[in-house]
């Protein structure tokens, strides 16, 4: 990890850290907790190079894990061809998965898209994850989430190699803050992973810790959400909104 063997390496730690946390076996805190535990034992060009990933092929596909399946060490491989969650938390398990890829793409590191998330695909793990793509059937409101996202992701700077705090706000809000110091710009991602409305008011100095907990940043630009186009402007640094049910912001400024 010193730069001479080894670049970085699949990131399985965030990936249980985010689906524990989305599907509600653990808070905001506990998300907290594992992400900066985790940037605090890799080397900084290790951390940045860690490639952000929910699913693969050696585990359950995220639309699927999100709907609440079991653990795959639990259940046979019969049971889990059989497998199907209800059509109700299918869709949990969709809105779930935009909130995820959110995460992926505001935190530092490599976003590692595993063919077919964006098109909404299910599956328990090897084999059962690992179906062909959906060609023209596609779930139209994964795809343009995802879409929205990974755009975002391509066109911000703040996104791609900002500094970055990060942190929870409530045992439901996730907060990841980036941003760039020569320009000025900002990307702000807010997540509420809970079942009712919540309303968020931020400052930065509410999220101090990350990778440059100590490194100063005001909020002043008005940013708009990729998802949604609403817009947030600053008043006095701060910022406040309203975040509907299992629902994201990814804002930036433009």
């Amino acid at each position: 990890v010193n730069g001479d063997e080894l670049d970085s390496a699949m990131n399985y730690p965030f990936t249980e850290a985010a689906i524990s946390f989305l599907t509600a076996r653990t808070d905001a805190y506990a998300l907290d907790h594992a992400l900066q535990t985790q940037r605090e034992h890799y080397p900084r060009p290790f951390y940045e190079a860690s490639l952000n990933l929910i699913s693969s092929h050696d585990i359950i596909r995220a639309a699927t894990a999100l709907s609440g399946a079991p653990d795959r060490n639990s259940v046979s491989r019969k049971m889990q061809a059989a497998y199907r969650p209800s059509e109700q938390d299918q869709q949990k398990g969709y809105a779930r998965l935009i909130l995820a890829a959110a995460l992926q793409m505001a935190l530092p590191g490599v976003p590692c898209v595993y063919y077919g998330d964006e098109a909404g695909m299910t599956g328990m793990s090897d084999p059962f994850n690992r179906e062909t793509y959906p060609w023209g059937s596609e779930n139209e409101q994964v795809f343009a989430g995802y879409t929205a996202l990974m755009r975002a992701r391509k066109e911000s700077l703040a996104l791609k190699r900002g500094l970055c705090r990060m942190g929870a706000l409530s045992p439901e809000i996730y907060a990841v803050l980036r941003w760039l110091p020569e320009s000025g710009e900002t990307a702000l991602l807010l997540m509420n992973r809970g079942e009712r409305e919540q309303t968020v008011t931020l400052h930065p100095d509410d999220i101090p810790q990350g990778p440059d907990g100590e490194a100063p940043i005001t909020l002043e630009q008005t940013l708009t959400d990729v998802l949604t186009g609403e817009t947030l402007t600053p008043r006095e640094g701060e910022i406040e909104t309203r975040l509907p049910p299992v629902s994201a912001r990814l804002y930036f400024s433009r």
